[in-house]
């Protein structure tokens, strides 16, 4: 028979694997039955990023109109920096986001294979989110000032 005290990091461990397996057959289950093949959480932030990169792109092609070239002043250029680093980071956010959907028909094996992904990856994703959000701010800040 077991001492009391040395079940309880056993029963914790149990407690544990129950927890993953049930967030991973939900998450398998949710995106077994979207019509994106992916997380509703996933296309949320997919949304945000593709929005955000759209005005990105609309806010560098305002920095240097078609057929203009010259120098930018410090103010421009750290914005155009601004500008290409929140592009690469949400290119790289919208990659590791269509690496977790499912491809062509769905299965049940593939959706949780996704899910088991989607769980594994959430603390890279979410780091992603928070550089992106931080250049989103930081652009925010740049052209209020600019508007001064």
């Amino acid at each position: 028979m077991l001492d009391p005290l040395a079940a309880l990091p056993l029963a914790d461990t149990v407690l544990q694997f129950v927890g993953f397996s049930s967030k991973i057959i939900s998450n398998g289950h949710q995106i077994y039955r979207s019509a994106d093949g992916a997380l509703s959480e996933n296309i949320e932030l997919e949304t945000v990023a593709t929005d955000l990169a759209e005005l990105n792109t609309r806010l560098r092609q305002s920095l240097r109109p078609a057929g203009m070239m010259g120098c930018f002043n410090k103010t421009e250029q750290a914005l155009e920096d601004l500008c290409n680093s929140c592009r690469d980071v949400s290119e790289e956010l919208l990659t590791r986001l269509n690496g977790l959907r499912v491809q062509g028909k769905r299965r049940k094996w593939k959706s949780l294979r996704k899910a088991l992904e989607s769980v594994w990856a959430k603390a890279d994703i979410d780091k992603t989110a928070r550089r992106l959000e931080v250049f989103e701010n930081e652009l925010e800040l740049h052209i209020l000032v600019s508007l001064r």
